[in-house]
């Protein structure tokens, strides 16, 4: 009896352990869906702090600011990317800025720094970068953001709808933006 019931969980440990991908073998898309909820078929992949500062001074993408604790994040993240694949959209760079946020370190205060005039004033001086927020970038230079999805656990229930079609209108105007100026 005692080997049938090893060999039946042998069975059972190699037909799981087989069909089990391991954190370090997931795509970016696959982790990213994992921690949002939205399909493993997303565009988004995860950057560095490093990365982050290269795309803000000398290269072209667009940025997702976010924290997936955060519900207005994972609303943002689930309207966005279905505007972003509709207008193929192949890649966003996804980086959650808390840790150094909360710690206020170095890394930090060169994102504000790089984010500049982007921020609201209060937000400067609070040191806060508001997440969601989604940055659309050519050549180093910041041609259009979105922080506005924040509002959406202040908006009431009677105006939600209404606030996140004027959400969608913005995000797809900024996108047109972007592979505007990106294609010339």
């Amino acid at each position: 009896m005692k080997k049938v019931l090893l060999l039946l969980l042998i069975c059972v440990f190699l037909i799981t352990g087989c069909s089990v991908k391991k954190t370090n073998q997931m795509t970016d898309s696959e982790i990213f869906a994992a921690e949002y909820a939205i399909g493993k078929d997303n565009m988004f992949k995860y950057a560095t702090i490093e990365e982050v500062f290269t795309l803000l001074e000398k290269d072209t993408g667009i940025i997702f600011f976010g924290n997936s604790d955060q519900e207005c994040c994972l609303e943002a993240v689930e309207l966005f990317s279905k505007l972003a694949a509709t207008h193929e959209i192949n890649e966003v760079y996804y980086y959650n800025p808390t840790v150094i946020k909360d710690n206020l370190t170095d890394e930090y205060y060169t994102l504000v720094d790089l984010l500049g005039y982007n921020l609201l004033p209060e937000t400067t001086e609070d040191n806060y970068l508001n997440m969601p927020a989604i940055y659309f970038v050519k050549d180093g230079e910041i041609i259009g953001y979105n922080d506005d999805a924040l509002q959406l656990m202040e908006t009431f229930d009677d105006d939600l709808e209404k606030f996140k079609e004027n959400l969608e209108v913005e995000y797809l105007r900024l996108i047109e933006e972007y592979k505007t100026k990106t294609t010339q």
